[in-house]
């Protein structure tokens, strides 16, 4: 893949991710998390 196709897919996965509703707050906020209270193991 080149460069600019990474970037143009990058970006678009972007969008995709901050058109789901709330998504851009939860980023956030995870963001802000330390990683000693991240979970070990996923709750899917």
């Amino acid at each position: 893949m080149t460069p600019m196709k990474a970037s143009q897919t990058q970006f678009k996965e972007t969008l995709y991710l901050l058109s789901i509703p709330g998504m851009k707050e939860s980023i956030r906020k995870g963001l802000k998390t330390p990683v000693q209270k991240c979970a070990k193991e996923l709750k899917w």
